[in-house]
């Protein structure tokens, strides 16, 4: 008797449920500003770009990637911030950020601009 009780026990299914129309929105952007060298396009891929403006107005910018092989990688990344003319905004943070991402493996790269005067901007991957 105790061996049935225990056997139903682990039989047990698990129900998950979320909403059918999430509460979340991503406001999804061109990724043509994306800049990646042809050999890292070929093993990280870029699934999409996030765009966000937070209280103050600073931009706020989320880049979706994926490593398409099954073998760890290492790139690096950029955001360079543009103002409303498309000029350039100095940062203290200009240089490459090293970061590593497992076979298969999916992350988020995040940027903040440096000030609300960002209204645009590019992103730069390259390969270690």
């Amino acid at each position: 008797m105790v061996a049935i009780a225990l056997l139903t026990q682990g039989c047990k299914s698990v129900n998950s449920v979320e909403r059918a129309e999430p509460v979340n929105q991503r406001q999804m952007v061109s990724d043509k500003r994306i800049i990646t060298d042809p050999s890292l396009a070929r093993k990280v891929q870029i699934l999409g770009v996030n765009e966000a403006t937070l209280p103050g107005g600073y931009l706020k910018v989320q880049v979706e990637v994926r490593n398409a092989t099954r073998v760890a990688q290492d790139f690096s990344y950029r955001f360079d911030w543009l103002d409303a003319s498309g000029m350039h905004l100095r940062t203290a943070t200009a240089g490459f950020i090293p970061q590593h991402i497992q076979g298969a493996e999916h992350l988020y790269v995040i940027g903040v601009a440096p000030s609300s005067d960002a209204k645009d901007f590019q992103v730069k991957f390259i390969e270690q």
